[in-house]
């Protein structure tokens, strides 16, 4: 539908409107579309990679010689930062040889209220000192390469992927509303 005002102008009226609210629109997709990627980047995909192709590695029952959780101190934001690592030394027989193995999960650092940490840490030093096997995955091409654990870490992961998600859904919105034809910009 077009307008005709009184001086004859057809669709003038509506025209400078309707271009602002689709610089608008742009610009708040844009905005959003930054957010969701400032809040999907910095996620742990390496970890998420990792426990996907420990996921199909053999899996043997390992003795642990070693389990210490240790406070460091590291760069962060705004200076110095104390987080945890998790150290471990455990052996396993593959093809009637010994193989040691120093990692229980495919990030053995984290902040230090990290439960993750401190529930494999405390599941090590029961198998050290008990004596009982732990199961590992491990690398068949790399053996040494293994984990204790090496589940997804949904608890870092969903919030800041649930966020992201919803701020491209909505800049996918925003941009969609920019780039509407005329009759189809009226209905917003």
């Amino acid at each position: 539908m077009v307008a005709i005002d009184d001086h004859g102008h057809a669709g003038r009226r509506h025209g400078k409107g309707l271009r602002a609210r689709r610089a608008v629109a742009a610009l708040f997709g844009v905005g959003l579309a930054a957010y969701g990627a400032a809040k999907i980047d910095p996620l742990p995909w390496n970890e998420v990679a990792a426990a996907f192709v420990a996921s199909s590695w053999p899996v043997a029952e390992a003795y642990v010689t070693r389990a210490a959780l240790d406070e460091i101190v590291v760069p962060g934001q705004g200076g110095l930062v104390t987080e945890r690592q998790l150290s471990v030394s455990y052996e396993f027989e593959r093809d009637g040889q010994l193989v040691t193995a120093t990692t229980a999960s495919p990030n053995d650092r984290g902040p230090v209220d990290d439960r993750r940490l401190l529930a494999l840490f405390r599941k090590a030093e029961f198998a050290r000192i008990t004596g009982h096997p732990v199961a590992v995955s491990y690398d068949p091409e790399e053996p040494t390469r293994a984990y204790i654990e090496a589940g997804i870490p949904w608890g870092r992961l969903l919030p800041d992927l649930a966020w992201g998600t919803l701020a491209f859904l909505m800049a996918g919105s925003f941009f969609a509303r920019a780039l509407a034809r005329e009759d189809e910009a009226e209905e917003f």
